[in-house]
């Protein structure tokens, strides 16, 4: 069994050790530069022949309780045809970590109705999911043709960077279209305890230009799986990543003045000397603060990631791993 201890109360405002503590987080143009995928702004087609597919874009009816209204009946997207299976035999839920998160509306806004200039509209929603939703259109919803952006956090020999897809899912057929895709390299601008890394990248748009931070908390068997990553843009706009690897943030750079957002996560501490058997995990809640401004005075845009602690310790004590 899993019990949670509270250890002393240490205020926010201490800092969080990390392993480059005093190192300074690269110049914007030493970042790498590259392209995260934006929503389409081409109207959708009117349907999609069932023979086409596109790899990492699986369609799935879940199985459904009869009771479940017709406008809320959906289908998936996931990644593969062994997720795909795990959604039929569990009614809709995957059993495992998805290698590619999904994201479908656009963040903060706007939709084709909205009139306000100064939503954004240049990225997807932040909530990456292990799947996607897309609804048949009926009389009781304004589903069909639906686009869906896919992408893939890869750490390897070649560094790491987002590998991103965008394409058109029409739930009648099942048929999905290719929109446009996109690489983002990236560099590794500062580490915390527990493993948490912070990567960044520039994304330099028509439009807007943009520094891409991507925020990953490694994931252990012996710490919960209900752990997230969520974030608070300095302007209203929230977003989380509740079942990926990674959160992926794009803070724009606006001139005379700064941006930037709030990361709220949880890292695991250091153990202490194991006494028994028992195991012990401590975990505390921690905030990474990410900035990007350029004032008159400034060649170019300065970019800022710090750390603080948000909240108390919590212990979690279990023989063997956390799993039981």
């Amino acid at each position: 069994m899993k019990r949670a201890l509270l250890a002393p109360f240490v205020l926010s405002a201490t800092v969080v050790a990390t392993s480059d503590a005093h190192a300074e987080v690269p110049a914007w143009s030493a970042l790498p530069e590259g392209h995260a995928t934006a929503p389409p702004r081409t109207k959708a087609p009117a349907s999609i022949a069932p023979h086409e597919r596109v790899p990492g874009f699986v369609v799935v009816q879940p199985m459904l309780h009869p009771a479940i209204a017709k406008g809320s009946r959906h289908l998936l997207v996931v990644a593969n045809a062994k997720l795909a299976e795990q959604v039929k035999a569990n009614g809709g839920a995957s059993g495992e970590t998805s290698p590619v998160c999904f994201s479908q509306q656009r963040g903060f806004g706007p939709t084709e109705e909205s009139e306000d200039p100064g939503e954004r509209s240049f990225d997807w929603t932040e909530g990456f999911q292990n799947q996607a939703f897309v609804f048949p259109r009926s009389e009781h919803n304004n589903g069909g043709v639906t686009p869906v952006h896919a992408e893939q956090l890869i750490e390897d020999e070649r560094g790491a960077r987002i590998e991103s897809v965008d394409a058109w899912v029409d739930p009648a057929t099942r048929g999905v279209r290719k929109i446009t895709s996109a690489t983002l390299p990236l560099r590794l601008v500062r580490t915390a305890i527990g493993g948490l890394k912070i990567y960044a990248a520039r994304d330099e748009r028509k439009d807007v230009r943009l520094v891409q931070f991507v925020i990953v908390q490694p994931r252990r068997p012996e710490v919960p799986q209900t752990m997230t990553i969520m974030a608070m843009h300095h302007d209203g706009g929230s977003s989380n990543a509740t079942s990926c690897s990674h959160l992926r943030v794009a803070v724009p750079i606006r001139g005379g003045e700064g941006d930037g957002a709030t990361v709220t996560t949880t890292l695991e501490l250091p153990p202490r000397e194991a006494k028994s058997e028992e195991r012990e995990i401590r975990l505390r809640e921690a905030r990474v603060q990410l900035s990007v401004s350029q004032t008159a005075r400034d060649r170019e845009p300065v970019v800022s990631v710090s750390f603080g602690w948000a909240g108390r310790e919590t212990t979690q004590r279990a023989v063997g791993t956390m799993s039981e």
